[in-house]
């Protein structure tokens, strides 16, 4: 792809409840819960002073409140891009993980093996990385060399590293979970992404912003 941006500021929202939980969210609408909040103020307070020429976000709540949180410190409205929500899990939302297992026993194993399948009738891992790709070029495509922060998901962000270092999507769960609130860096070498940093969480405090799973 061509990477026109000179910097690219990818943060996981905030935690939720359901984090916490260990529920599926997808789709589902689920706030900030107050470990979240105060992880979001966090980070707002590291990156005060940062430039940024934008500033864009999931359309899911979560996302929604994490990028509202940056806002004033970055003195950016939030753009709402729908690509850049998190992977759509179907009937599985709201689940918890012991629960799928159970009820779909054969599927579970399926993406515990590394198939990439339309999880709970949702979408595959491809299908997520596509849309993803898709957004930060029209980002890019808004914004040619300027640094832009973007708020999204956990899985969704996993697919969109594996695309823009050009990695198999297997990678993506060699990554392992990216923190609440964490910062995936990128420059832009001789017009390609550069990774600098990989889910940084170092504005969290030990104990109470400590990210949840």
């Amino acid at each position: 792809m061509n990477f026109a941006l000179n910097r690219l500021v990818l943060v996981r929202h905030g935690q939720t409840e359901w984090n916490v939980t260990g529920r599926l969210q997808g789709l589902t609408d689920s706030a900030l819960d107050e470990t979240g909040r105060a992880q979001s103020r966090a980070l707002a307070d590291r990156l005060a002073g940062e430039p940024a020429d934008a500033l864009w976000t999931s359309p899911l709540l979560r996302a929604v409140e994490t990028a509202e949180a940056l806002a004033e410190t970055l003195r950016l409205t939030p753009i709402v891009h729908h690509g850049l929500r998190e992977r759509d899990v179907g009937v599985w939302g709201g689940m918890p993980y012991s629960e799928v297992a159970k009820r779909f026993p054969s599927e579970w194993e399926r993406v515990l093996s590394g198939e990439d399948l339309p999880v709970g009738g949702g979408e595959t891992k491809a299908a997520v990385q596509a849309r993803m790709i898709e957004a930060v070029e029209v980002i890019g495509a808004a914004h040619p060399g300027g640094t832009v922060v973007v708020v999204s998901h956990g899985l969704a962000l996993k697919t969109l590293v594996c695309g823009l270092l050009g990695l198999d999507l297997a990678h993506s769960e060699r990554i392992g979970t990216l923190p609440n609130t964490g910062l995936t860096v990128f420059g832009n070498r001789r017009g390609r992404p550069q990774l600098e940093r990989l889910g940084d969480a170092t504005h969290l405090a030990a104990g109470a912003l400590t990210p949840a799973r």
